[in-house]
């Protein structure tokens, strides 16, 4: 079986887990580009850093405003609200006054299209 990584993104040829919803074309995103997304009801943010493509959830966790509203600039997102920053490869905060993390969703990709698990 071939396995090709990319940050925590991962491909299995010949295989497409279920549950898996295809969310974009991998050239759709630039490097240090974002993406808001509505997922099975859900606000997912996809981004793409020097590491790969990462899928997190789109709200702040301090104060709820839409993370694609803010900026991201070397694998950091930062909302524009209240200044709070995350890993876009973790989802851990980096700068409050938030305190908790962000809810990262797996990604793959397969034949250029990139996948989000909900």
């Amino acid at each position: 079986m071939h396995t090709e990584t990319i940050g925590r993104t991962s491909f299995f040829s010949g295989l497409l887990p279920q549950k898996l919803i295809k969310a974009a074309h991998i050239d759709d995103l630039e490097i240090n580009e974002m993406k808001s997304l509505k997922i099975k009801g859900r606000s997912v943010l996809l981004c793409r850093s020097e590491r790969g493509y990462f899928a997190l959830q789109d709200k702040c966790t301090f104060g709820k405003f839409q993370l694609s509203e803010g900026v991201m600039i070397n694998s950091i997102i930062q909302c524009l609200m209240h200044g709070c920053q995350y890993s876009v490869e973790t989802g851990n905060v980096k700068k409050g006054p938030a305190k908790k993390p962000l809810r990262i969703y797996k990604t793959l990709i397969k034949e250029g299209y990139i996948y989000i698990k909900i």
